[in-house]
């Protein structure tokens, strides 16, 4: 990962992009810093997932494919982390913290959670809530 690396985009921030009327702070901010982000191996999975869940003969989904398989295939590709074993042991920690505070969290946030502290990135997400409960966690919310 380059050392510029400072953003990690949610699957929410992602799935703006090919949307028909999409947030125009969220697009002149990926504009700006599409350079600097990368993404998590769960939010590829997430976008992949909810594509999947439509009808594949639909134009929704053969764009959305599309969009992804461009997005992650090609020389100039956003580049997706792994949730490896630093993040494991991160996420298994949180989670365990959270669940004794009767606060657990989706296994997913949670592996994007660790992705992002444990390479200590800015996890840019509109569902700030949800990751507020996660400690050294960095985050942005590029709607506002």
């Amino acid at each position: 990962m380059p050392a510029s690396v400072r953003y990690l985009l949610d699957s929410n921030i992602l799935s703006e992009i090919p949307k028909d009327a999409p947030s125009p702070l969220v697009l002149a901010r990926l504009q700006k810093h599409w350079a600097i982000c990368v993404t998590a191996s769960t939010v590829l999975m997430e976008l992949y997932f909810g594509a999947a869940l439509l009808p594949p003969e639909s134009k929704k989904y053969k764009r959305l494919i599309a969009d992804y398989d461009a997005w992650f295939n090609h020389s100039q590709a956003l580049t997706v982390l792994s949730f490896d074993a630093k993040a494991a042991h991160y996420a298994a920690f949180e989670n365990a913290r959270l669940q004794k505070l009767g606060k657990p969290r989706p296994w997913r946030d949670s592996q994007i959670a660790a992705v992002a502290a444990t390479q200590n990135l800015i996890l840019v997400t509109r569902n700030v809530a949800d990751f507020k409960p996660f400690k050294h966690l960095k985050i942005e919310n590029w709607f506002e």
